[in-house]
């Protein structure tokens, strides 16, 4: 079963994109640790994680500036 999937969004909170579903919450982590810097390079600034369409969080791709 394909239940999570990620959602980029814009600086506006646009959706940009979205991926193919993933088996596991692990699977589709794997796959963000990979490709965050693809999807910095899109104009994601943000993305959600959804299970069966339930957010399970929310985290922003940009990089801390420790201010």
């Amino acid at each position: 079963m394909s239940a999570h999937r990620w959602l980029a969004h814009d600086g506006r909170g646009r959706e940009i994109r979205s991926t193919e579903g993933f088996d596991s919450r692990a699977a589709a982590e794997e796959w963000l640790g990979r490709e965050w810097t693809s999807l910095v390079d899109e104009g994601a600034e943000s993305v959600i994680l959804l299970d069966d369409g339930d957010v399970v969080y929310e985290m922003s791709l940009e990089a801390d500036s420790g201010e």
